[in-house]
């Protein structure tokens, strides 16, 4: 799907400007709820000595003529989120 892996490759370039993230996404992952991992460093030495945390990501992706702050999601994702 072009859209959802146009999603991800922007994610992705967004999360590594940062320094400090490293997005391991997949496109077209049939998973349920997560796509993928961000793992998230003390400094720009991505090694697992400055490994502060990994927290799981579900990417959407859509296209649009006219743009708004809101999106939907799944109550599942939610609740698998909170646990």
């Amino acid at each position: 799907n072009l859209v959802e892996g146009n999603a991800v490759d922007y994610v992705k370039i967004a999360l590594r400007s940062t320094g400090i993230i490293d997005p391991y996404i997949q496109q077209r992952d049939k998973t349920p709820s997560w796509d993928g991992d961000l793992f998230v460093y003390y400094n720009e030495q991505f090694n697992k000595t400055n490994l502060h945390d990994i927290i799981p990501v579900q990417v959407k992706g859509r296209t649009f003529t006219k743009y708004r702050n809101t999106f939907q999601v799944e109550i599942a994702d939610l609740l698998n989120y909170k646990s």
